[in-house]
C-alpha cells in the first residue's frame, strides 16, 4: 500500500511535495512488517532522519506505556493521537537519537456495529 501526500485527507502540501510518500507498508501475513514514507515537505533530508522503528501495539494502553517510556529524555515529533487511516499512532526521537513510531490499528467495525 503506497499513499502519497496528494491522498491524504489535510492535503496542504506544496505542490512539488503532492507525490512525496505519506505513509507506505509492506504486509506479510497478518501485520506490516514494514513501514515507510518520505520526508514531510520543507524537511531537509539528514542522514539518520530516513529511518524509524515501527512498533505495532496491541493496544492504545500498549502504545501509551511504550511511548512514555522510549519517549523518556527524548523529543515527541507527533503526540499520540488518531489517524486518518484507523491506527491510534504517535512518533519521537529517543534519547540515542532513534527515531520511533508507535502504531495500533484499531479494530474495524463489523457489519451492524
Amino acid at each position: 500500500m503506497i499513499m502519497p501526500f496528494s491522498e491524504t485527507p489535510q492535503c496542504n502540501v506544496a505542490k512539488e511535495s503532492e507525490d512525496r510518500i505519506a505513509h507506505a507498508r509492506l504486509i506479510k501475513g497478518p501485520a506490516p512488517i514494514l513501514m515507510a514514507s518520505d520526508t514531510l515537505p520543507g524537511m531537509p533530508f539528514q542522514q539518520g532522519n530516513n529511518f524509524s522503528v515501527s512498533v505495532n501495539c496491541e493496544s492504545a494502553q500498549e502504545t501509551e506505556r511504550l511511548f512514555a517510556a522510549l519517549g523518556e529524555k527524548g523529543k515527541i515529533g507527533m503526540p499520540l493521537q488518531d489517524m486518518f487511516w484507523g491506527a491510534y499512532f504517535g512518533t519521537l526521537t529517543d534519547q540515542f537519537g532513534v527515531n520511533w513510531m508507535f502504531n495500533f490499528e484499531r479494530p474495524k467495525p463489523q457489519n451492524g456495529d
